[in-house]
């Protein structure tokens, strides 16, 4: 009897640190799932694109939108310079 108990106090260990270690390779797993799912969705179109300075501030518009809202910031930088 008194040999029985060492064993599955070692057992408990053993599994606490394979635990720990299916713990911290499940976490990076699923970061590396995260970032791949994101890249995904962008590629896509999913995600807007982090906006180039060329194109203002406006992100997620549609073309048109967008092209007519910078004509009309044009038309307006256009005015102010003539006052």
């Amino acid at each position: 009897m008194s040999g029985a108990a060492p064993r599955s106090r070692v057992r408990k260990s053993a599994y606490k640190k394979k635990s720990g270690k299916t713990t911290f390779v499940s976490v990076v797993f699923l970061l590396i799932l995260l970032v791949a799912a994101w890249k995904g969705l962008a590629y896509f179109g999913y995600v807007p694109d982090v906006p180039r300075e060329e194109e203002g501030r406006i992100i997620g518009t549609h073309p048109e939108v967008q092209a007519k809202t910078n004509t009309l910031v044009a038309q307006a930088a256009g005015r102010a310079s003539r006052l």
